[in-house]
């Protein structure tokens, strides 16, 4: 057998598997999930503001945005495989640190340069999201991997909600500096709730990190797999893109809106949460593939009001903004769950790393697309390109079409 199956990963995970978390401690780290995946949205709906502040282009301020998924990308490239072979509680503790001092830097980030390497720093801590869902995983039972997909997707949404509401409200409060304080503080709690409140796992033989990087990214060699990283890229490139693109047309006359009022749009993911959680069961059920390609569907059509050139009134943008989320959540606890479905036990959180990876490169990509579409033509041309991405998403649900994604075996 290779590394890929390699018993020290099975020492762990079995002895994880052993004691299943009741319902309040799925729903605890769901929490303490929500409060680490903050960390990558406080800075979207106080982009106006951080600009003018710093003199800077609002489209430049943008790259906030790009810094602190691309920080996270690597991070889960570069921690989250360790949780197959080594306490995950060791690995969240000091990752929710990393983030409270990023965070406590750009609260004081006195050039625009110093924010952007401060975003990324925190974008590498928020690594504890993941690390806390694939030790739900390992620990849930096997035939009900979608629902606990689903609550943790669920934790992480409402931190994904909160952060921009509050992220919005507390740049008009007590401003976009006050803001990042409060959330390095957030992390300090999270560091000190993780410790006490997430039980040790058993310690495993260690495993050369160079061979378990190499493992990682080995699974790319299952085609299935490709399709299911390819799935979450586009998904999450469409949903940043979208974001990014109404912050900076509600900034902008005719709205003018400030980062206050854009935070509270945030507020259409609270049914992003519930969708995130019936999607997770649909997958248990065996409808996994019929409601993604309704999505897919539904996903291109929240871009055709902006692509449309014509003045779109707030309703319609709130409209396009909640079948955007729910589209973008339904795609992304289904491709999860399947992705997770597909590998043994000892291989969660590298395949799990190789699909959050392929989520937030596809989210900095569609950030980045917002702010170059957005400078040659506005609102317009950055939901074409979204739109150009839900059909990419599209095709490739119909290549997989009809195709069930079952387990793998382990490589020999």
């Amino acid at each position: 057998m290779s590394e890929l199956s390699n018993p020290a990963g099975t020492q762990l995970l079995a002895a994880s598997a052993t004691e299943p978390p009741t319902r309040r401690t799925l729903m605890t780290w769901s929490v303490l999930a929500g409060v680490a995946v903050g960390n990558l949205y406080w800075s979207q709906p106080m982009l106006d503001r951080i600009a003018k502040d710093l003199d800077v282009a609002l489209a430049d301020a943008g790259l906030l945005v790009t810094a602190v998924q691309l920080g996270y990308a690597i991070g889960i490239l570069l921690v989250v495989p360790l949780g197959d072979v080594r306490d995950r509680r060791d690995l969240i503790v000091p990752a929710a640190i990393v983030s409270a001092i990023a965070l406590f830097a750009s609260a004081f980030a006195g050039e625009f340069a110093v924010l952007l390497a401060a975003s990324f720093a925190a974008g590498v801590g928020a690594v504890s999201t993941q690390l806390l869902t694939t030790l739900a995983v390992a620990r849930g039972p096997a035939d009900e991997r979608g629902r606990v997909v689903g609550v943790m997707l669920a934790g992480i949404l409402g931190g994904i909600v909160t952060a921009r509401v509050l992220g919005g409200w507390g740049a008009t409060l007590v401003g976009w500096r006050g803001v990042f304080a409060v959330a390095g503080v957030l992390n300090v709690g999270l560091a000190i709730c993780a410790r006490r409140l997430i039980p040790a796992e058993p310690t495993a033989t260690p495993v050369p990190y160079r061979r378990l990087l190499a493992s990682t990214v080995g699974l790319l060699a299952r085609p299935r797999l490709r399709h299911q990283v390819a799935t979450a890229a586009t998904t999450f490139g469409c949903c940043s893109l979208a974001w990014t693109a109404v912050t900076f047309q509600l900034s902008e006359e005719p709205y003018e809106y400030t980062p206050a009022r854009i935070g509270v749009l945030g507020l259409v993911g609270l049914l992003g949460i519930a969708t995130a959680a019936l999607a997770g069961r649909w997958h248990d059920r065996g409808r996994g593939a019929a409601v993604t390609g309704v999505a897919w569907v539904a996903l291109f059509s929240s871009f055709v009001p902006g692509a449309s050139g014509v003045g779109t009134p707030l309703a319609v943008v709130v409209g396009a903004l909640l079948l955007m989320d729910m589209s973008t959540q339904v795609n992304s606890a289904v491709t999860q769950a399947r992705m997770l479905d597909a590998v043994p036990a000892t291989l969660t959180s590298r395949a799990n790393t190789l699909l959050v990876v392929g989520i937030f490169v596809g989210g900095a990509a569609g950030s980045a697309a917002a702010s170059i579409a957005w400078r040659h033509g506005g609102i317009e041309a950055s939901s074409l390109v979204g739109a150009s991405g839900a059909v990419l998403g599209l095709c490739l649900w119909l290549r997989m079409r009809g195709q069930r994604l079952g387990a793998e075996e382990p490589s020999e």
